[in-house]
């Protein structure tokens, strides 16, 4: 809806919303030994075109928002989302840089 109607703020938005949904989903699925029901995380008529180009948008937002908060050449979201598992150490320093400049702790 938001796609079609043009509102690109608000589909960045929904996109990261969904994203941090299906992650916390995850999250606890695995925590807990449960199998993923994937059909509780989609959406009917959402198919891969309109998924890709979300995921597109939101990569692009995501590289937009860390160049603002003072990162010269961020990871791409992709590489950002590997990091969390291929280099932890580094992950969790990004990650509280970010939470410090978002909650003014730290300026960019």
């Amino acid at each position: 809806m938001l796609q079609e109607a043009g509102d690109e703020e608000g589909l960045k938005d929904a996109s990261k919303k969904l994203r941090e949904y299906k992650d916390k989903y995850r999250d606890y699925s695995k925590e807990h030994g449960l199998g993923m029901h994937n059909d509780r995380t989609q959406v009917y008529g959402y198919d891969r075109s309109k998924s890709m180009k979300t995921v597109w948008a939101e990569g692009k937002a995501f590289v937009k928002d860390m160049t603002k908060k003072g990162m010269e050449n961020p990871p791409s979201l992709a590489n950002f989302r590997k990091m969390q598992y291929n280099n932890p150490e580094e992950y969790k320093l990004l990650k509280n840089y970010v939470g410090s400049v978002d909650r003014g702790m730290i300026s960019p």
